[in-house]
């Protein structure tokens, strides 16, 4: 029970009046609640982060936020100050880890930025996002571009196929 009373205690952030739970709501899978807004609000009202909040079960297998001298960015997705707002992260050039599909009918909006409000269009998008004349904007950070996917050269009905299995993945979880 402290588990669910730490995810749900607004005292927690900075300034009060926002906890987990605010933008992992348990009846939609853990992920934002709010989805009329592209990415989560933050801690101050009506500041909104240039993330969208992924399922809370993704954090438990991302690795810390923090930078890779390496890769030269930052990287990760498990934040550890409570209630800090996305900015104090530095630029948001990191790489964004695969979230679960679990539940992915309720998670939308999709993607970190919230850029897709159904899993038709991003079915459609990795099947062609290199296909010039489908128009898809350029991604925000070239280096995180998968070139495992992009021009599948899928149907309109493969298309729908798999978006149809992504669909049974919700296993009907109730808080």
């Amino acid at each position: 029970m402290l588990g669910k009373r730490l995810f749900s205690d607004t005292d927690l952030s900075s300034p009060d009046g926002q906890s987990c739970l605010s933008c992992h709501e348990p009846a939609i899978g853990f992920v934002d609640p709010d989805v009329d807004l592209p990415t989560s609000e933050g801690v101050v009202p009506l500041r909104v982060g240039f993330r969208n909040a992924p399922t809370v079960t993704y954090h438990a297998t991302a690795p810390d936020f923090h930078f890779d001298p390496d890769f030269g960015a930052y990287i990760g997705g498990h934040l550890k100050n409570i209630g800090e707002p996305p900015e104090v992260y530095g630029p948001q050039l990191g790489k964004f880890g695969m979230p679960t599909l679990r539940n992915i009918a309720l998670t939308a909006p999709y993607f970190h930025n919230g850029f897709f409000k159904d899993m038709k269009t991003v079915v459609h998008f990795f099947n062609t996002r290199d296909v010039p004349e489908e128009g898809w904007p350029p991604p925000e950070v070239p280096v995180n571009v998968s070139r495992a996917v992009g021009n599948l050269g899928l149907t309109d009905e493969e298309e729908d196929a798999v978006v149809a299995f992504l669909m049974t993945l919700t296993d009907g979880f109730k808080p």
